[in-house]
C-alpha cells in the first residue's frame, strides 16, 4: 500500500476544505449583511477551522513528499473513502469552533457537528439545529458555510478535484470511483474534459438559479444559498421551515419561487451529460435515454397518484411548515396549488433534496408509500441525487424479468441490454447483488436505532409508529434524502436522537454516498494486508 501517496492526496483535500470555508468569511461583513455582534464568533470559528485545515493539509503533504506516483486499484479505493471521511472531520469543525447553537443555551456537541458536516457532504440536508433564523444561536457565516457543504459534496470532492488538477491516469480512476462508472471508456484527458464539463454545468445552473431567485425578490445570501442546496440536492435551508417559509411571505410570489425550485431539483437528478448535449443542441440524446425517460415517467406517475390520492384523503385541505399556513380548513386549496405541492414533494423526495412546503408525513398512506419508494429509487447516475439510481432499478427489474421468463422458456436466449446498452452478466450480477445489501443493511441500521432510541419520543402511537418513524429516517439517510416520518418529519429535526444514533447515522449518510462498499472496505482488515 502507497501510503505516503495516500497521504499526500489526503493533504490537497484538507486545502480544499480550507478554501471552502475561506469563502464563507465575508458574509460576516456588515456589507454582506452580518452584524459583528452575532457574526464574531463565526468568523473566529471558520478562521481556525481554516488554520486546523491548513496545518492537518501541510502534515499529509510532508508525510507524502517522496511518494511513488504509482496508484494502483488499492489505492485509489482508499483514498476516495479516506478523502471523504478527512472531509466530514474537517467539515464539522466550524460548528464546534464557533460555539454554535443547537437550540437556546444548548452548543453542538461533536456527534451534532459530524451529524450537521455529514449531511451537509453527502448531501442529505438532515439537521440538528432547531432555529436557523436566529443569528446569536448561527452566525450567517457558519449559514453560508453549511450550504457550501452542500455545493462541495454535491458532485463529488474528487470530480472537482480531477476537474482542477488533472491527476493523469490517477484522475481516471478516480473519476470510475466517484461516479460510479459513468463514461468508463477513454484516455486521462478525456475524464478531465468530463469532470470539467460537469463542473461548469453545475455551476452554471447554480448561478442562473441564483439570479432567477434573486430577480423574484429572494435575498442575494438566501439566493446563493438555496441554489447550492437546489442543484447538489440537498435540502438545507436558510428558513426553519424550508421552502415552505416563501408562502408565508406576502411580498412574494411563492407558486413561482416553487416552480423553480422543482425545475432546478429535476435538473439536480438528471445525468449531467445528458444537459451537455441539451447545450450543444442535441436533445435527442437526452430523449432517447432509457433511465432519462424511465426517471421522467416515475415522476409524472407518482405525482398523478399523489394529487388524486391526497384530494379524495383531503390532504390539501390545509398546507403549510410555517406557524401560520397559507390556507385553512375552511378554504379548501385549488387543484391547481394542489398539483403543484404533490409535484414538488415526488420531486423533492425522489431527487433525494428534502426540501419540503408542507407536513407531507400527514398526507394518506398511499402518497406516504409512494414518498418511501421513490426516496429509494432516486435520481439517474451521473447527477447530483442519491438513492439506488433509476438505472440500477431499470436492470434489477430487466434481470427479474428474464429469471421469469426463464421458467417457461428455458431455451429461448435474449439480449440483455437496456435501450442500447448492452448488460453483461457481471453487470445484472452487481447491480442486483446492491440492491440485496442496501435493503439488508437498511433492516439492520433500523433494527440497531431501535434498540438505541428511547420509546419517550413516541408516547402516541406507540411501538408501530415508532418503528415507521426510525425506519422512514434510516432509508432517507442511507438515500441522502433529510426528512422521516412523524418526529423526525418536515417541521422537525433530529436533535432529538441519542448521542449514539447521531454518530450511526453520520455513517449511514457516509456509507450511502459512497454506494456503501467503498466505506466498508477502509474497515476491513484484509483490505490493508499485503
Amino acid at each position: 500500500m502507497n501510503f505516503r501517496l495516500i497521504f499526500r492526496f489526503l493533504g490537497i483535500v484538507a486545502f480544499f476544505m480550507a478554501g471552502g470555508m475561506l469563502l464563507a468569511l465575508p458574509w460576516g461583513h456588515s456589507r454582506f449583511g452580518g452584524d459583528w455582534v452575532f457574526e464574531r464568533p463565526g468568523v473566529i470559528g471558520l478562521i481556525l477551522s481554516i488554520l486546523t485545515s491548513v496545518a492537518v493539509g501541510s502534515t499529509f503533504l510532508f508525510m507524502g513528499r517522496k511518494a511513488d506516483t504509482t496508484l494502483l486499484r488499492k489505492e485509489s479505493l482508499a483514498v476516495v473513502p479516506l478523502s471523504w471521511l478527512l472531509a466530514i472531520v474537517l467539515a464539522a469543525l466550524p460548528y464546534l469552533f464557533s460555539g454554535t447553537q443547537r437550540a437556546a443555551g444548548t452548543n453542538m456537541t461533536v456527534c451534532d457537528a459530524l451529524f450537521e458536516a455529514s449531511s451537509g457532504l453527502t448531501t442529505t440536508g438532515a439537521t440538528v439545529l432547531t432555529d436557523l433564523e436566529s443569528p446569536d444561536l448561527i452566525p450567517r457565516t457558519i449559514l453560508f458555510w453549511r450550504a457550501m457543504t452542500h455545493f462541495m459534496g454535491g458532485l463529488g470532492i474528487m470530480v472537482f478535484l480531477v476537474a482542477i488538477l488533472g491527476y493523469g491516469t490517477i484522475g481516471k480512476r478516480f473519476m470510475l470511483i466517484e461516479t460510479g462508472g459513468v463514461g468508463s471508456s477513454g484516455t486521462w484527458a478525456h475524464y478531465r474534459q468530463f469532470a470539467l464539463i460537469l463542473a461548469t454545468i453545475y455551476i452554471v445552473l447554480i448561478a442562473v438559479m441564483a439570479a432567477v431567485l434573486y430577480a423574484l425578490g429572494v435575498s442575494p445570501f438566501d439566493a446563493i444559498c438555496h441554489a447550492f442546496s437546489t442543484l447538489a440536492t440537498g435540502g438545507f435551508s436558510t428558513f426553519n421551515a424550508s421552502i415552505g417559509h416563501f408562502a408565508a411571505e406576502t411580498n412574494l410570489n411563492a407558486p413561482v419561487i416553487e416552480l423553480v425550485v422543482i425545475l432546478f431539483m429535476f435538473l439536480g437528478g438528471v445525468n449531467f451529460v445528458l444537459l451537455y448535449y441539451l447545450v450543444l443542441r442535441r436533445p435527442k440524446v437526452m430523449f432517447k435515454d432509457p433511465e432519462w425517460r424511465t426517471y421522467l415517467a416515475i415522476i409524472a406517475g407518482v405525482t398523478l397518484v399523489v394529487f388524486v390520492s391526497g384530494l379524495i384523503f383531503h390532504d390539501f385541505d390545509t398546507y403549510g411548515t410555517t406557524d401560520s399556513p397559507l390556507h385553512s380548513s375552511s378554504k379548501l386549496m385549488l387543484p391547481c396549488d394542489a398539483l403543484r405541492q404533490s409535484l414538488f414533494q415526488v420531486v423533492s423526495i425522489m431527487t433525494t433534496t428534502g426540501f419540503v412546503t408542507d407536513e407531507f408525513e400527514k398526507w394518506n398512506g398511499i402518497a406516504l408509500l409512494l414518498f418511501l419508494m421513490v426516496g429509494f429509487i432516486g435520481g439517474c447516475v451521473g447527477g447530483t441525487a442519491g438513492g439506488a439510481k433509476v438505472a440500477r432499478v431499470m436492470i434489477s427489474v430487466k434481470t427479474f424479468r428474464l429469471e421469469i421468463e426463464k421458467v417457461y422458456r428455458p431455451n429461448v436466449v435474449r439480449t440483455k441490454q437496456i435501450g442500447s446498452l448492452p448488460l453483461d452478466d457481471s453487470t445484472l450480477y452487481g447491480v442486483v447483488t446492491y440492491l440485496f445489501f442496501m435493503v439488508v443493511t437498511v433492516a439492520l441500521v433500523t433494527l440497531l436505532v431501535l434498540i438505541l432510541e428511547p420509546p419517550t419520543l413516541w408516547t402516541e402511537g406507540g411501538e408501530p409508529v415508532r418503528l415507521l418513524d426510525l425506519f422512514s429516517s434510516t432509508l432517507s439517510m442511507f438515500n441522502n434524502v433529510g426528512p422521516g416520518f412523524g418526529v423526525l418529519g418536515a417541521r422537525q429535526n433530529y436533535s432529538c436522537l441519542t448521542e449514539v444514533t447521531k454518530l450511526v447515522y453520520s455513517f449511514a449518510m457516509y456509507a450511502g454516498r459512497l454506494d456503501f462498499y467503498l466505506p466498508l472496505l477502509i474497515f476491513s482488515p484484509n483490505f490493508w494486508r499485503r
